[in-house]
């Protein structure tokens, strides 16, 4: 089966997918959740997936799994070697797998520029294209972690050779063009898409209470200090408010250690992992995000479509979903009396509040929804 051209635009019924991406069965959003999601609405459009992902050693879980149309594969992830012998086997592994299966692998998908680098070399030795989906920018992105790697050289000459680069942002896009040196007729700019089905306004929310949620991981670039510091301004004036955070990582220890030395107390609750995010934004006024470093928020996008206004600092994607003022607060990075200022404000007014829901939810069916 031949490439396609890069300048055939002619749709075209697939076959089947293959997607390379870590992580299926890990809980809740990020690049993880999203690629999972994204296999699961392709193969209800009747689209087989074949899906080769990474798995914790000694997980309980199948190394072949059948969900419908969907295959799941499952590599694991040996902690008793270094990750880049983990991640030399499920590139060998993805290769076998889809030479097996070549006539439902039409096209390769990967998620992050690591796995992207694999795909790439898997689609070349295929003769299969492969898209490449990068999820991050700033510091913490793909592309300047690409460019800080001992293995720079070949993860560029790997995701150069991608027949498509999707961005879900502008400043990816432009940091997939200038600093990863993608040829731009190669880069597609395409947002992360939120289930409106699963993520619904429909859930009455308590007017009355002033919930403040934070959902993601626990990680330094998600800055809850930042957040915590924060809230701690806003709880001397208002004391009805608390701040719920949904998630886990390896910073909640230290998170756990600064509400105590804020006198915070009982006032934030640490949620962990959470099964159903639906259920913890129903019970927001506002989600927060703190945020230093970002691609296009998940948490963001299911908060909007749950119908709940978001203050968020100006990062990654977020003023390109966020019309300050409208769906939500835009406010500066590392800056809590900034963000404190913009969580009192939604907390201690429920019609703007409401306003900035029905405008969110309305945002999210307009420009994300994953169909």
């Amino acid at each position: 089966m031949a490439t396609p051209r890069l300048d055939d635009t002619r749709p075209c019924r697939l076959r089947g997918v293959a997607f390379i991406a870590p992580g299926f069965d890990a809980p809740g959003g990020g690049m993880e959740g999203q690629a999972r999601r994204l296999a699961r609405a392709v193969a209800g459009h009747g689209v087989p997936v074949t899906y080769v992902t990474t798995a914790p050693q000694g997980a309980a879980l199948p190394t072949h799994e059948v969900l419908g149309l969907v295959q799941v594969y499952r590599v694991p992830v040996l902690t008793t070697v270094d990750w880049a012998t983990s991640l030399d086997l499920l590139e060998r592994a993805g290769l076998g797998l889809l030479a097996a299966r070549r006539e439902q692998a039409q096209v390769v998908y990967a998620v992050h520029h690591t796995f992207g680098a694999i795909a790439a070399r898997v689609g070349r030795a295929l003769d299969v294209p492969v898209v490449v989906k990068l999820t991050g920018a700033g510091k913490h992105g793909d592309a300047r972690t690409v460019l800080a790697s001992r293995r720079r050289a070949r993860l560029l000459d790997d995701l150069r050779r991608a027949a498509r680069v999707v961005a879900v942002t502008d400043a990816i896009a432009g940091e997939a063009r200038d600093l990863l040196g993608v040829a731009p007729e190669r880069i597609a700019r395409i947002p992360n898409g939120v289930d409106l089905e699963t993520f619904r306004s429909d859930a009455a929310r308590p007017e009355a209470g002033e919930r403040v949620v934070f959902l993601g991981q626990l990680r330094r670039e998600k800055r809850v200090d930042v957040l915590l510091d924060a809230f701690a301004r806003v709880a001397t004036t208002r004391p009805a408010a608390e701040l719920v955070v949904a998630g886990d990582g390896p910073e909640r220890a230290a998170l756990e250690a600064q509400v105590g030395r804020l006198g915070l107390g009982a006032r934030v609750r640490f949620l962990g992992l959470v099964d159903d995010p639906v259920e913890v934004l129903r019970g927001a006024r506002v989600l927060a995000l703190s945020s230093e470093s970002e691609g296009m928020s998940n948490a963001l996008l299911e908060a909007m479509a749950c119908a709940v206004p978001v203050v968020t600092t100006r990062v990654g994607g977020a003023d390109e979903v966020v019309r300050d003022g409208v769906e939500g607060l835009l406010v500066p990075v590392g800056d809590p009396a900034a963000m404190a200022d913009g969580l009192s404000r939604v907390l201690g007014d429920p019609a703007l509040a409401r306003r900035m829901g029905e405008a969110a939810r309305q945002r999210a069916q307009e420009a994300f929804d994953i169909e």
